[in-house]
């Protein structure tokens, strides 16, 4: 009942992709997506802000395909759709860098990965504050980054960071919602926690300062859990 062009029927055919996205199918995703930029393409043209996120997309299963050249393309083309349409100094525009520069560290060009986690960073601090999700991606990703260059004392750096910053996130959190919210919000923050103890023991096993780092988030966490069932235990 539709025209062939019209957005409704794009915008289904992008959810479908994007479906198939969230479940991994990225053979079926994949020509959707396709599908859906030449539609937008031919009906608002080459520079409209509704290509970032398929170019996006395109440009991260083009990286699990292992073709780097084609995702950086792909990724800066919706970079300079966002910059264009949002600003430079814009929350989506530095998630599309964050994108690009995980094209760069898988890829092992670290110096650029590093280069656009920073400029991630310096937008980020502008215009989102301290505690915001895509921030402390750009900490996580650059000590990775840092940490297979092999420069240790700079991915442990990150790492402190990372974790004062989730530690600064729990304490704002822990104040409010209820017991099952916490624990909830805990549990997600245990796959930090993961992340630091395995990097003390196996990036960093004679670093003291990655010694020193492990076992506080240990003690930090469960500090965060005996407050949350705190509240639990008032209540029997």
């Amino acid at each position: 009942s539709l025209e062939p062009d019209d957005f409704l029927a794009i915008l289904i055919l992008n959810n479908m992709g994007n479906t198939y996205r969230s479940l991994e199918d990225y053979d079926h995703a994949e020509p959707l997506i396709e599908q859906v930029v030449e539609m937008i393409e031919k009906k608002y043209g080459p520079d409209n802000p509704r290509l970032s996120n398929p170019l996006m997309n395109l440009g991260i299963f083009a990286r699990r395909k292992k073709q780097y050249a084609r995702s950086l393309e792909l990724l800066w083309r919706a970079e300079l759709i966002r910059e264009k349409s949002y600003g430079a100094k814009n929350s989506e525009t530095a998630r599309t860098l964050i994108t690009i520069g995980n094209t760069y560290r898988v890829e092992e060009d670290y110096p650029k990965a590093l280069e656009t986690y920073q400029r991630a960073q310096d937008i980020l601090k502008t215009v989102a504050g301290p505690y915001d999700v895509l921030l402390l991606l750009t900490y996580v990703n650059t000590a990775t980054a840092y940490a297979a260059s092999g420069d240790m004392p700079h991915a442990i750096d990150y790492e402190a960071r990372t974790e004062s910053m989730m530690e600064q996130s729990l304490d704002l959190n822990m104040a409010i919602g209820s017991e099952r919210e916490k624990f909830k919000y805990l549990k997600d923050a245990s796959e930090r926690t993961d992340r630091t103890v395995s990097f003390s023991a196996l990036r960093a096993p004679d670093n003291p300062t990655a010694a020193d780092l492990a076992p506080l988030v240990v003690l930090q966490r469960k500090g965060r859990l005996l407050d949350a069932m705190s509240g639990t235990l008032d209540t029997f």
